[in-house]
């Protein structure tokens, strides 16, 4: 059974978080073009470039590609999210939380003590950021409709609901290798 029930939380196991290969750029695109709604357009060149400089971090099912999170990595103490994604018969399955959670633990490993992100404002995802423990620190007008302001130290907050899960995760529930896929 691919997908088992706990709390009332579907969860998807035997999932792999690594970093994207440039043979994934077609799986990111569609997964994209399929949610230009809520991500906009986003470009195959950038999403090469990112790929390029470790950017962007993928969840796979078996050998299918499930979701994407495409960030940046400032020279400051900040990581930026551009997209996250994941696809739609995939979701409430905690993969989006756990692509997240790997990118908090790559940038501490990293030295980083934020993360932010943008999002428009209206959209589902707003209570995703809020519930993993994101804080709202503003709002901002935006090309076609009003976007929030999300952040989430990651440095030091211990009481920091996404951190609590995310050892939790990696050492009960799923196995997770950097290595090749």
């Amino acid at each position: 059974m691919l997908f088992t029930t706990s709390h009332s939380t579907k969860k998807c196991h035997n999932l792999l978080i690594d970093y994207a290969l440039v043979g994934d750029i077609k799986d990111i695109k569609d997964i994209a073009d399929r949610n230009r709604d809520s991500l906009g357009f986003i470009v195959r060149s950038a999403v090469s470039g990112s790929i390029e400089k470790k950017e962007v971090l993928i969840a796979r099912y078996r050998k299918e590609v499930v979701g994407f999170l495409i960030f940046h990595q400032r020279r400051d103490s900040q990581v930026t999210i551009y997209d996250i994604c994941v696809k739609l018969e995939f979701r409430r399955r905690q993969i989006g939380k756990r692509l997240i959670e790997e990118l908090i633990l790559e940038s501490r490993r990293n030295h980083k003590s934020i993360i932010k992100l943008k999002c428009p404002d209206g959209l589902s995802a707003n209570f995703f950021y809020e519930g993993i423990g994101f804080k709202l620190t503003g709002k901002e007008p935006g090309k076609k409709r009003r976007l929030n302001i999300w952040q989430i130290d990651i440095q030091k907050n211990e009481e920091n609901k996404i951190m609590y899960n995310c050892f939790k995760l990696k050492e009960i529930i799923v196995p997770f290798t950097r290595e090749g896929l």
